[in-house]
């Protein structure tokens, strides 16, 4: 082994490819809707893959929102293990507990 710092394991092309891909192949990190719930009066609850931003909210790591013809609300959701999403919205300090059931995945987004 030399102590060249230009040896390396690949050979410098290699390293651009490598680069390459990681920046253009990898799937895009945004957050994407994972699952939509309706709710009566054209109203849905959309869960998030992002985490939750409300700094008020520590226990339910994931973004909700609650969107209706012209008003949306931010909100956490988190799943406790035995079927139920548990969702919090900030905004009118509302507690839901909906069974996961209820929600289909979201596609094509």
């Amino acid at each position: 082994m030399t102590d060249d710092p230009h040896d390396t394991i690949f050979p410098l092309p290699i390293w651009f490819v490598i680069a390459a891909s990681i920046l253009f192949g990898c799937p895009s990190a945004s957050a994407e809707p994972q699952y939509r719930a309706s709710v009566t009066g054209g109203a849905a609850i959309i869960l998030h893959s992002e985490q939750c931003a409300l700094k008020e909210v520590s226990n339910l790591p994931h973004r909700a929102t609650w969107e209706q013809p012209g008003k949306a609300s931010e909100g956490c959701w988190g799943h406790n293990g035995d079927g139920i999403v548990l969702i919090y919205f900030l905004s009118d300090r509302t507690i839901v507990h909906i069974p996961s059931a209820y929600f289909e995945r979201v596609q094509g987004v």
